[in-house]
């Protein structure tokens, strides 16, 4: 691959990071020609001026569930489990729930029809602000996720199987299945299966011997104009996202997943099991601002802890995002070719999915500028400026926030927030509401630009 390439997607990750003041981001690629490339850029602790490095780690959230999913299947292949069989079957505390219906599959693909409960939120909560009663539990029950799950069916919003809700007590049960079924830890269960094999000497849990040795990016908050602020690591969580990770470790788990199982001519995960990892399992309902409006997105789906676009650039996309607290991350890859990408920062800053797609289109010689949210960005960032009426008698300054606009007439000192209902190359629709009636701003642009 050309390096121009590479250098045209650092320019861009660069100044995503720059203009949403990220205090550090770390990127690993490789192309279809199998060119691999990493690009770091800030620091991952500002006070000690340490920069990040590809060694740095990382919090990697519910990219977590992959790990967790790929686990659950290979006990699945080895005639331990059953994804058909209702989860009660698993958990006696279960029976007689709704959990009688609701399967291992139904849990891996996010369609339990259960909305979030809550359980690892509160248990992150709990461990970074014990002394505030609104987080803090009220009683000891509250910390036990048989007994959160046991009243789950007053939040069902449909049939197991359904549709597409992202439940992570699903991963977390998840969890406690696997050292039910093994007789060993998860975290155990992980490095013998996976991170050894891959030699991830750097990814663990927060409390192990890895998390004391290795060196982990601070998490910042970031608040335009202000400081980046410093925030402890959160605690040790579940199933469904508490592993810390950096890119060269998540480079060996994708490349051991673009060549279905096998890791330096051994096969560390059965073929099988990778397959079904990426398969549509459940359709994910998703709209975006497009020409014509809101438009519904056809081709996305959750497979078993992956998210999975049918049609990308006309190939299949298999990522996962995570975000905890402040830090954030993604990886993508195409099976099809093998080429990869792989993200992680230490605040909640451009969302790194967009680098993602902006980095394996233009290293699969696709244009970028035909990404739904590259068009949309491009024309939102033409729209700040100051607008004037017929003689200058009225004057509204317009500047973008975020996927929005603020509007600040010349008679008044409030700003009115714009809400986009249609974009297009030539014509932006926004809106803002004035009691419960929509208001109307179009913007269009003249011949001469």
């Amino acid at each position: 691959m050309k390096n121009i390439l590479f250098d045209r997607i650092d320019e861009f990750a660069r100044t995503k990071a720059f203009q949403h003041h990220a205090p550090g981001l770390v990127t690993a690629m490789k192309g279809p020609d199998r060119e691999k490339h990493t690009m770091c850029y800030g620091f991952s602790d500002i006070a000690k001026g340490i920069p990040v490095t590809e060694n740095t780690c990382f919090a990697i959230g519910s990219i977590s569930k992959i790990f967790t999913a790929t686990i659950i299947l290979t006990l699945c292949e080895a005639g331990e489990l059953n994804l058909e069989s209702p989860v009660s079957n698993y958990f006696h505390d279960l029976r007689g729930t709704i959990f009688d219906k609701i399967t291992l599959h139904h849990l891996l693909s996010n369609s339990t029809g259960i909305s979030t409960l809550g359980y690892a939120e509160r248990s992150l909560f709990r461990q970074i602000d014990s002394g505030n009663s609104m987080n803090a539990p009220s009683n000891d029950k509250e910390d036990d996720l048989m007994e959160s799950l046991m009243n789950a069916h007053q939040w069902i919003i449909s049939e197991p199987g359904e549709k597409f809700t992202y439940l992570n007590e699903g991963y977390s049960l998840l969890h406690r299945l696997i050292e039910n079924v093994t007789g060993i830890s998860y975290e155990k269960n992980l490095e013998k299966s996976i991170f050894a094999p891959l030699k991830m000497k750097n990814t663990f849990f927060q409390g192990n011997s890895g998390y004391s040795k290795a060196e982990i990016a601070t998490g910042y908050s970031v608040i335009e104009g202000e400081s980046p602020m410093p925030v402890q690591n959160f605690g040790k969580t579940s199933g469904h996202g508490g592993i810390y990770s950096n890119v060269v470790d998540m480079a060996s788990f994708l490349e051991m997943m673009v060549h279905q199982g096998t890791h330096e001519g051994k096969m560390v995960v059965d073929p099988s099991v990778v397959e079904n990892l990426g398969k549509c399992h459940v359709k994910v309902e998703s709209s975006q601002i497009g020409s014509s409006g809101t438009e519904k997105v056809e081709n996305l789906f959750y497979g078993y802890g992956l998210n999975i676009d049918s049609n990308f650039f006309g190939e299949k996309l298999l990522s996962h995002g995570g975000s905890v607290f402040l830090y954030t991350s993604y990886f993508g890859y195409l099976p099809k070719n093998g080429s990869y990408f792989i993200s992680f920062c230490n605040t909640s800053a451009y969302p790194l999915g967009n680098i993602g797609k902006y980095a394996l289109s233009t290293m699969n010689g696709e244009d970028p500028g035909k990404l739904n949210f590259i068009r949309n960005e491009s024309l939102i960032g033409e729209l700040s400026g100051t607008y004037v009426s017929y003689r200058q008698t009225l004057r509204v300054t317009v500047s973008q926030h975020g996927s929005y606009l603020l509007l600040k007439p010349n008679y008044s000192s409030e700003s009115v927030l714009l809400v986009p209902e249609q974009l297009d190359g030539t014509r932006a629709v926004y809106f803002t509401l004035q009691g419960y009636t929509k208001i109307y701003a179009v913007f269009t642009k003249n011949t001469d630009g």
